[in-house]
């Protein structure tokens, strides 16, 4: 099993926390190799009250899923929902400035940085930037413009934020 085929996914909710260590088989079926369940404690209404507990929690779900998936996880999807939860759509472009006019990656991390200029309360922290798609020089919808020739490249981004302060 190479660690590439492995998918670990985390669920933190009021009553239980779950995780679960999953692959997909030669047929194309995903195959549970690891399941970790634990009751939730230091989180209420969504919201961690007590970082130490629900921390310790989670702890105690991730092990008991990689125990029984014999597999240590190195990643992990979550999902995180609330009324902390904010999130933005916004666009920002650079200009393509290497004489090739050829757009590299780092084109693409310098308009991914610069969407992330957003005016936003102190109480408040960029969780995720998911850019959705770009615009090279006016042409829509690409999805990956590395080694495409522009003079600019305009990226749209889905911005995640939450409350950071203590509640």
């Amino acid at each position: 099993m190479r660690k590439s085929d492995i998918i670990s996914v985390l669920e933190i909710g009021t009553t239980k926390i779950c995780c679960l260590i999953a692959e997909m088989n030669d047929s194309g079926e995903i195959e549970i190799l690891g399941k970790g369940v634990y009751p939730s404690k230091g989180i209420k209404k969504g919201n961690i009250v007590d970082i130490e507990e629900a921390t310790r929690c989670i702890d105690a779900a991730v092990v008991e899923a990689e125990k029984m998936a014999s597999f240590d996880i190195c990643s992990i999807f979550t999902g995180i929902k609330g009324e902390h939860i904010l999130s933005y759509n916004k666009k920002a472009a650079v200009v393509i400035s290497n004489p090739e006019k050829l757009v590299t990656q780092t084109d693409i991390k310098k308009a991914v940085e610069l969407v992330k200029d957003i005016n936003l309360p102190k109480e408040r922290s960029i969780i995720h930037v998911l850019p959705h798609s770009f615009i090279v020089d006016g042409n829509e919808g690409i999805r990956n413009p590395a080694g495409m020739f522009a003079d600019k490249l305009d990226v749209h981004a889905h911005i995640i934020t939450g409350v950071t302060r203590k509640l």
